[in-house]
């Protein structure tokens, strides 16, 4: 587990950066936290970094995070983040009515727990 906390403690580091917006901060504190992560051995890891980014998320940085994920190296297991941004900010239905029952409910949860903050956001914010 010493890897997961790393990558938990770092992904600490890039939320409260990019609550002050801090961008370079966080960006930084992101890319540690994906090496932590690459060389840990434990295999939970993306979680941790899923969560961290649905955190980030919280605080209504969408173009921010996108450009995080896009970094990432992991697109594949950050996708539901992602294109539940993308219907968050498009309101395009077929975003998620076209993705795989197991993908779509995992994509409706995450727009659940952030439709509050997309009402919230009225421009792209970093």
């Amino acid at each position: 587990m010493p890897g997961t906390i790393a990558v938990s403690h770092t992904c600490s580091y890039s939320l409260r950066y990019t609550e002050k917006a801090k961008f370079d901060l966080a960006r930084h504190s992101w890319k540690e936290a994906l090496v932590s992560g690459k060389r840990s051995a434990d295999t939970n890891w993306p979680n941790e970094i899923m969560g961290a980014l649905l955190d980030i998320a919280r605080s209504g940085r969408f173009v921010f995070i996108c450009q995080l994920i896009a970094e990432s190296d992991l697109e594949e297991q950050l996708f539901p983040l992602a294109r539940a941004i993308d219907y968050l900010q498009t309101s395009d239905a077929a975003l998620i009515e076209k993705l795989s029952p197991e993908v779509q409910g995992i994509v409706e949860k995450v727009v659940e727990t952030l439709r509050t903050v997309a009402q919230n956001v009225t421009t792209p914010r970093a």
